[in-house]
C-alpha cells in the first residue's frame, strides 16, 4: 500500500485513482493527490504526483474517460460529463515545471521529474499508439489499462516513461536522485506540518558521517532526527545504484546545513570519514562532533577537534539530541 501525502481526493472519479494507487502500489511510494501549486502567478491544480525513491517524481495527468479521438492533430477525451476535453502537452509540461519549482523553493532539492498521461479506462490500440499518442505525446509516457494489471507493470511503464523523457536534451542539467530519505522526509513534512516555531522555509538537512561498523547507532540517531523533521543524509542507503560515493557525498555536503560526525575507535581510523570531515571543513559547514564510543582519541582528531566543542553520547541522551537538533535548525535558517 502506497503512502498518502496530504489529503485524499474528494470527487468520485478521483476516488478511483486514489483506490488504485493506495491499494496496488508498494509502500515505499508516496502519493500526493490533487495538490494546488502556485506557478507564474496563478494556482494550478494537479491530479496526482508520485514520489518514487531512486526513480524520481512523476506528475500524472489523469483522464478517466471512456472515449478518445484525434482531430486536427489534437487528442480529445470524452469525460463522464459527456464533454470532450482536449489534451494539452503545454499544460502537462507546465505542471511538471510547477512541481519542479515548488520542490526547489520549499525543499531546496531538484529531483528528476517526469510527466505522464494516465488513461485508466483505455486499452490503446496499435493504430492509436502509432498514429496519435506517439506523435502527440509519445506512447512511452502513456499509462493505460494494461499497465495497471499489477504494480510491476505500472512501475515498468514509469521506467519506460523515464527512459523516453531522459532522451530529451532539456533534461541535461544536474538533478538529484530522489532517495528514500528525501521521499520519506517530504512525506513527513506534509504529514506533520512541522509546527511552529521550528518551521523553516525548508526542512533542515544534516549530513551524517559514520563508519559502517556503527551503522546501527547511526540508524537510531537518524530515526530520532527525522522524527524531529530534519533531513538526515547518510550512506550507503541514500546513494542510488551506480552512484560514485565521493562525487555524491561531496555534492550533499555542499548543500547540507550541518555536518554530524559520529566518532568511534573505528571511525577515527576511516579514510572515508576523514575525507567527509575535511570536505565539510573546506565548505565551511557547521561541524557537530559526537563521540558514540568512549575510546582513546588518535593524534589526528586530537588536533582536528581542538577548535570544536564535541559531545560524548554512548547511549541515547535526549538532552544531547535536543542540542544537536537546535544547532541544525539554527543553521538552516541562516
Amino acid at each position: 500500500m502506497a503512502r498518502l501525502i496530504g489529503e485524499r481526493p474528494k470527487l468520485p472519479m478521483e476516488q478511483e485513482m486514489y483506490d488504485y494507487i493506495m491499494k496496488t502500489l508498494p509502500d515505499y511510494i508516496y502519493a500526493l493527490f490533487c495538490p494546488k501549486i502556485e506557478y507564474e502567478g496563478s494556482e494550478r491544480e494537479l491530479d496526482v504526483v508520485l514520489f518514487v525513491p531512486h526513480m524520481g517524481v512523476f506528475v500524472l495527468d489523469y483522464y478517466p474517460g471512456s472515449t478518445m479521438q484525434v482531430s486536427d492533430g489534437k487528442l480529445r477525451f470524452l469525460n463522464r460529463a459527456c464533454e470532450y476535453v482536449t489534451f494539452s502537452p503545454k499544460r502537462i509540461k507546465e505542471n511538471r515545471l510547477a512541481v519542479e519549482k515548488y520542490l526547489q523553493d520549499k525543499f531546496r532539492i531538484k529531483p528528476f521529474i517526469y510527466e505522464m498521461l494516465w488513461l485508466p479506462q483505455f486499452e490503446i490500440s496499435a493504430e492509436a499508439r502509432n498514429r496519435s499518442l506517439n506523435e502527440i505525446i509519445g506512447f512511452g509516457r502513456v499509462i493505460d489499462r494494461k499497465d495497471m494489471e499489477n504494480y510491476e507493470k505500472f512501475l515498468h511503464k514509469l521506467m519506460v516513461g523515464r527512459i523516453f523523457y531522459d532522451k530529451n536534451p532539456e533534461n541535461s542539467q544536474f538533478y538529484d536522485d530522489l532517495t528514500d530519505t528525501m521521499a520519506h522526509n517530504i512525506f513527513f513534512y506534509w504529514e506533520t506540518g512541522m509546527p511552529e516555531p521550528w518551521r523553516p522555509a525548508k526542512p533542515p538537512l544534516v549530513f551524517m558521517s559514520h563508519k559502517t561498523l556503527n551503522a546501527n547507532v547511526a540508524a537510531e540517531i537518524k530515526q530520532e532526527l527525522e522524527s524531529r523533521g530534519i533531513f538526515t543524509w547518510k550512506s550507503p542507503e541514500d546513494i542510488g545504484i551506480g552512484g560514485y560515493y565521493k562525487e555524491v557525498e561531496t555534492e550533499v555536503i555542499k548543500k547540507c546545513d550541518a555536518f554530524l560526525i559520529l566518532l568511534s575507535s573505528s571511525a577515527q581510523e576511516s579514510e572515508e570519514v576523514r575525507y567527509e570531515f575535511e570536505t565539510a571543513q573546506k565548505f565551511g559547514k557547521k561541524i557537530l562532533p559526537l563521540w558514540i564510543e568512549d575510546c582513546e582519541i588518535n593524534d589526528y582528531y586530537k588536533e582536528a577537534l581542538t577548535q570544536y566543542q564535541y559531545r560524548i553520547m554512548t547511549r541515547p541522551d535526549s538532552q544531547i539530541l535536543d542540542e544537536i537538533e537546535n544547532e541544525i535548525k539554527v543553521m538552516s535558517t541562516k
